[in-house]
């Protein structure tokens, strides 16, 4: 989660609006009237993502990231895997309502989280050298770690660090089968199912 917020936050101050959360979001009345609020979004079940968007594609108003520990907002976790699980699903399955270049991005990014057991697989067997393998790797590794390692300075987390080797190669089968599932399957968001 908090690499996820990172690589928003960053999107953001490169001027692109990749997603956000609610749980940590602002926005000035004034935009939300412009816009004509929720309402003009149509049916989604992520609002506070589809409302980044539009204002960043229908309005002359900035988006601007605030990283600072001192303006964090705090929310409960999942309690269980399963509620985990359906949570992140819900996430996944507004991607297709996202404009055209960052759903170019997500098939893009999800491709190369298909090559990379690919890779292993077939350098593992011997039908791929490891060097072009750990390359592959290495482009992943390096700026994930960068990135989550300016996220746990940032927010005073760097006791959590320890969990990046083991929490890594969960992460490529975490991306994969919730970003699919999502699309495909029926999600529940506030006692509702709703079709991927």
């Amino acid at each position: 989660l908090l690499s996820l917020f990172s690589a928003f936050a960053g999107g953001l101050k490169m001027g692109v609006a990749l997603a956000c959360t609610g749980n940590n979001l602002a926005y000035r009345r004034q935009v939300y009237d412009e816009l004509g609020g929720f309402v003009n979004l149509g049916f989604t079940v992520a609002e506070d993502n589809m409302f980044l968007q539009w204002v960043d594609r229908y309005s002359k108003w900035q988006i601007k990231p605030v990283c600072h520990s001192g303006v964090t907002v705090l929310t409960r976790p999942m309690k269980t895997v399963k509620d985990f699980l359906r949570q992140r699903l819900r996430w996944a399955s507004n991607s297709t309502e996202n404009r055209l270049s960052l759903v170019c991005f997500m098939v893009i990014a999800y491709g190369f989280y298909l090559l990379l057991p690919v890779a292993l697989l077939l350098a593992a067997f011997g039908a791929l050298s490891w060097t072009p393998t750990l390359m592959i790797l290495a482009l992943k590794l390096v700026p994930e770690f960068l990135l989550v390692l300016r996220g746990l300075k940032l927010f005073n987390r760097m006791d959590l660090l320890k969990y990046f080797p083991l929490l890594e190669p969960c992460q490529i089968a975490y991306v994969l089968i919730c970003g699919i599932c999502g699309l495909l399957f029926k999600v529940v968001w506030k006692g509702r199912n709703f079709s991927g």
